[in-house]
């Protein structure tokens, strides 16, 4: 199968000549790829640099102790995936999900299906968390799942709107 790529951040037009920073969070629990696209432009004038792009991990990581076979773990443990649908496959057209920790109130991440018809998310975290789906232009294209990793068992689904609370022990 073919690989599925979710935007997570996106600049487009003429930004001038000053270089802009820009913080995006690409979530966790899987290996991740970034992927940097340019797109050029019909002149002459058209460019694109990245520069200074630093890889940041909430919270610390911890390597084994055995040199030759360095493995790593995440200390903030994720068990669950949220599994992005748009139906006509041209993303989320303005819907945005929030996973927030019920004990902190706590908004733990956010994000989109910025382009395609699927995409996913690492869900991070203990205790209950409420994930949020915000309305979509389109809410009827709009479809999502919670699946436990380790199970592969469906925790919850809904659409563009809906709210759920799951528990992880």
């Amino acid at each position: 199968g073919g690989s599925t790529y979710t935007t997570l951040w996106s600049k487009s037009g003429n930004q001038g000549k000053a270089w802009y920073g820009a913080d995006v969070s690409i979530g966790s629990g899987k290996s991740q790829w970034l992927q940097f696209v340019y797109t050029s432009g019909s002149t002459y004038t058209g460019d694109f640099a990245v520069d200074d792009v630093e890889v940041k991990v909430a919270g610390t990581w911890a390597r084994a102790s055995h040199a030759a076979e360095p493995e790593y773990r995440r200390l903030q443990e994720c068990y669950l995936t949220l599994n992005m649908v748009d139906s006509y496959g041209d993303g989320w057209q303005g819907a945005v999900w929030t996973w927030t920790e019920d004990s902190t109130d706590t908004i733990v991440s956010t994000g989109t299906l910025g382009s395609g018809s699927s995409g996913t998310a690492a869900l991070c975290g203990t205790g209950c968390h409420t994930l949020n789906v915000g309305d979509d232009s389109y809410p009827s294209e709009v479809s999502w799942t919670i699946v436990e990793d380790e199970s592969g068992e469906e925790q919850a689904n809904g659409g563009a709107g809906d709210e759920v609370t799951v528990c992880i022990a």
